[in-house]
């Protein structure tokens, strides 16, 4: 007979491995997963399987069960933080005590009685018993605790697996072997802390293994009530002992600064030795094995994208479809399209969760932060060698990222900071005003040239975000955003992504920046010559950018012109508002 299982963070690295083995059994298959996570990690298997969206709607866990009726639930859907901050104390309290009592909850009610749980050997700081090392391993306790009154009155039986590190092929998480295969393509960097501590770290198809039997146990009756095993390497190594391992491996010399990060709050110095194995599992990949089948894959499966293109919205219904599709509709693949939400309520969220498309991440913010803070989360969570940030009511035209990356990748353009291109200037409806590019031919442009001209213009005369790409290890250098001057918010970050490297300006118009319906023109054409002015005169007392007091003069007397003209242009086509995201 066909077993029915249910997968919670089915779409995650760990759970997207299990969903493979279950379906390589025969077994029907349910997914359980959040949008901000995506579905990259199973896109290949999309159409073998039943994926279900968790929005934190009141009683959608009943209603998934009472469609897919499964017989077994893994549950691998947490949250981790390693050090957390007051407000992530409710999202893990949410998404790794409640909403496993949800499930708990549905399981009784549709009479499934077989669960396997995912614990860590973080619960056991020191190699007490229980000492948790975090906040994140707390919750994870609690969550046994609440398991264990289920055990005791009802019929369920559960296995619950203590995962140690872990490690495989296209790992999209900041793990050790991703961050070195990370350090190794771009030639970076990589600090770490001293290296004294040991670490247990387990191959993905040992894991996998593991889950897979604690299943076939519960199937075949062999559990009554709980039991707890660990999925651990057989010894721990030292974190010195891995990067030798890893460059012996690979061939690669990895450029390590050691110590050049302290050692976290509550360091794992020695992984927890207690527990037992699950019966008939031991691991069987060496480390060695592990790190060759890594580096074996990694150019196949690229699980690091070049490009990471950044849409922070916020209530933009109307918009934000013709902005993904323009994403998803380029002629340049390697890329992901990750969205931040600002605690949208207009039906945003309604638009993007049509959207299935693996590249896609989405991330959802429990409160407004405000634009500056909402672009820097989404520049911050960008994964790829190059950035795009695209406003959510703007978009690109199909050959945009293929265009500027091709550009940066040329072997002569290793100073490039940023590409910009030319953009069509729209209004509301689409229909297009005016085109807006940098003066002259297609040219690189050294930093600080760029930087005069810039404030020569008395304008933005490098683009609006959609139309720039910029590399994230010079962001890495400059800082985010900064909004004290909300309308130069953008142009502010290119003068000082310009101090460290060149721009090359691509003079055919490659995205689109849509002026929208507002409050009024006239206070807006105020505000960004007011706002341009202040910024010329703050960055005259920056010794970095060298500003000759003719520069700034100029500079002021061109912005008030401007803004003159900028008043007469807004009376004639469109009212304007203030950004959003």
């Amino acid at each position: 007979m066909i077993k029915r299982v249910l997968v919670t963070g089915g779409a995650g690295f760990v759970g997207s491995h299990v969903v493979r083995a279950c379906l390589k059994e025969g077994w029907q298959v349910a997914v359980l997963y959040k949008p901000e996570s995506g579905l990259a990690q199973i896109q290949d298997v999309l159409d073998q399987i039943q994926v279900y969206p968790v929005l934190g709607k009141p009683n959608e866990v009943f209603e998934i069960f009472k469609d897919f009726r499964p017989e077994l639930v893994f549950h691998l859907a947490s949250v981790f933080v390693s050090k957390h901050e007051p407000e992530a104390v409710f999202t893990l309290v949410d998404a790794n005590i409640a909403f496993g009592a949800q499930i708990l909850e549905a399981m009784i009610k549709y009479e499934v009685a077989y669960l396997v749980n995912t614990g860590t050997s973080w619960q056991h700081f020191d190699g007490d018993d229980y000492n948790p090392v975090n906040l994140y391993a707390s919750t994870k306790q609690a969550f046994e605790d609440i398991l264990r009154y289920y055990i005791e009155t009802t019929l369920l039986h559960a296995i619950t697996l203590k995962l140690f590190d872990t490690y495989g092929p296209s790992d999209p998480r900041p793990k050790l072997i991703n961050l070195f295969e990370h350090a190794t393509r771009d030639k970076s960097r990589l600090d770490l802390s001293p290296g004294e501590q040991s670490i247990n770290i387990v191959y993905i198809d040992d894991v996998v293994q593991a889950f897979m039997l604690a299943a076939k146990r519960l199937f075949e009756g062999g559990v009554q009530g709980q039991e707890t095993y660990v999925v651990s390497a057989d010894e721990s190594i030292s974190l010195r002992d891995l990067v030798e391992i890893y460059e012996k491996v690979t061939e690669q010399i990895l450029d390590i600064n050691w110590g050049g990060r302290p050692y976290r709050y509550r360091e794992v110095m020695i992984p927890w030795k207690g527990g037992k194995h699950l019966p008939g599992w031991r691991p069987k990949i060496s480390l060695a094995e592990g790190i060759r089948n890594c580096a074996s894959k990694k150019n196949n499966n690229k699980p690091i994208p070049l490009v990471t293109i950044c849409i922070p919205v916020y209530n933009c219904k109307k918009y934000i479809a013709q902005a993904i599709d323009s994403v998803l509709d380029q002629t340049f693949s390697d890329f992901e399209l990750l969205i931040v939400d600002n605690a949208s309520i207009d039906g945003t969220l309604d638009v993007i969760a049509r959207y299935t498309d693996a590249r896609i991440r989405l991330i959802r913010n429990k409160e407004n932060l405000g634009l500056e803070a909402n672009w820097n989360k989404a520049v911050m969570e960008a994964r790829g060698k190059y950035i795009k940030l695209l406003p959510a009511d703007d978009f690109l035209y199909p050959f945009c990222v293929e265009r500027q990356v091709g550009i940066f990748e040329r072997p002569e353009n290793n100073s490039l900071a940023l590409v910009s291109c030319a953009r069509d200037i729209i209004d509301p409806a689409g229909k297009r005003l005016i085109t807006r590019k940098f003066p002259g031919a297609e040219h690189t442009i050294a930093g600080i040239n760029a930087i005069r001209s810039v404030l020569r213009s008395g304008t933005n005369l490098l683009g609006e975000p959609g139309a720039i790409l910029f590399k994230r290890s010079i962001l890495e250098k400059t800082g985010v955003f900064d909004g004290k001057l909300s309308y130069v918010i953008d142009v502010h970050l290119w003068l000082r992504m310009l101090l460290h490297g060149d721009i090359y300006i691509i003079s055919d118009p490659y995205c689109a920046f849509r002026l929208s319906s507002g409050s009024t023109s006239l206070e807006l054409a105020t505000l960004q010559s007011k706002h341009f002015i202040a910024f010329i005169n703050n960055l005259a007392t920056d010794t970095r950018f060298k500003i000759r007091w003719t520069d700034q003069y100029i500079g002021i007397f061109t912005s008030r012109l401007l803004g003159l003209a900028r008043k007469i242009f807004y009376l004639l086509t469109v009212n304007i508002e203030v950004p959003r995201g």
